[in-house]
């Protein structure tokens, strides 16, 4: 049976990929988009939040209700869901991605200028055609058709370079607010931050804690011990180890991305939260 999660379907359009396998009144190949705001939640029918889609993120869009939202599938990971229509813009391709914790687009080049939005790490731009009347230290950006912005240019680079180690790229979110569904520093849940730590060193992860460990490289055999980069997963919650006494997680229980001691953490969660560890996954052999 096909995940809903990862399923274009929406109760009454569907793909035309999905010919044959359910029953839509009617199938399209839809149109790509982009969101055009700093994230943009993307929920289900009943409004529940799954996940947010990042700045410059391509969304297939199949279908739009009478509610102002569009209905599609994120590139990034595959989830289907609504997000609001005025949130999406032109598919435009991007050139450079903000590779820090988050950055700010600037009306003028100049520190002191206004900020125009706040960029999340992930987020993909295109870089504008007048970068001559930038500063040097400043890149300039397409916000829309007709305004330009200005990104600190440290804080870009090119979508193929990667970091080399998701452990580091966690441990800068230390100390974000939890969000049930969120994927930013703004506000960020145990397995946006598994996703997020991974897509920047150029691993595939799929979004919630359950794909993760049905897909993520191999289970580790029971006497062997964790090593820093192993992922830990519970039923409903995923850590990652960052020594061998220490653990990295967004969790409910400090309302942050927080690092503890690995058997601290375990027994709490195994007397109060999500029970026992279902397995550790190792990326590498």
């Amino acid at each position: 049976m096909s995940d809903p999660r990862l399923t274009l379907f929406d109760g009454q359009v569907a793909h035309v990929s999905l010919q044959g396998r359910v029953d839509a009144n009617s199938f399209t190949k839809g149109t790509w988009q982009r969101c055009g705001k700093s994230t943009a939640n993307l929920t289900r029918a009943n409004g529940s939040q799954d996940k947010q889609l990042l700045l410059g993120e391509r969304f297939l869009v199949i279908s739009q209700n009478d509610h102002g939202q569009s209905f599609g599938q994120c590139e990034r990971d595959g989830y289907v869901g609504w997000v609001n229509t005025n949130d999406l813009d032109a598919d435009v391709p991007c050139d450079l991605k903000v590779v820090t914790l988050g950055t700010h687009c600037y009306s003028e080049p100049d520190i002191k200028s206004a900020p125009i939005e706040w960029l999340p790490m992930g987020a993909e731009v295109v870089k504008h055609s007048e970068q001559s009347n930038a500063a040097p230290q400043f890149t300039a950006i397409s916000i829309t058709k007709n305004q330009i912005g200005y990104v600190p240019s440290p804080h870009l680079a090119a979508l193929s370079l990667t970091s080399p180690d998701p452990v580091i790229v966690a441990q800068t979110f230390l100390n974000a607010p939890y969000l049930w569904a969120g994927d930013s520093y703004h506000g960020i849940d145990c397995s946006g931050l598994i996703q997020r730590a991974l897509l920047s060193c150029g691993i595939a992860c799929p979004r919630d804690s359950d794909q993760q460990e049905a897909t993520l490289g191999r289970v580790l055999d029971e006497h062997e011990p964790p090593n820093c980069g192993d992922i830990v997963f519970w039923k409903g919650h995923v850590g990652m180890i960052t020594d061998e006494n220490q653990i990295i997680h967004a969790n409910a229980f400090h309302m942050a991305v927080a690092q503890e001691p690995f058997t601290q953490a375990c027994s709490r969660i195994g007397q109060k939260e999500f029970g026992e560890i279902t397995s550790i996954r190792r990326l590498s052999a």
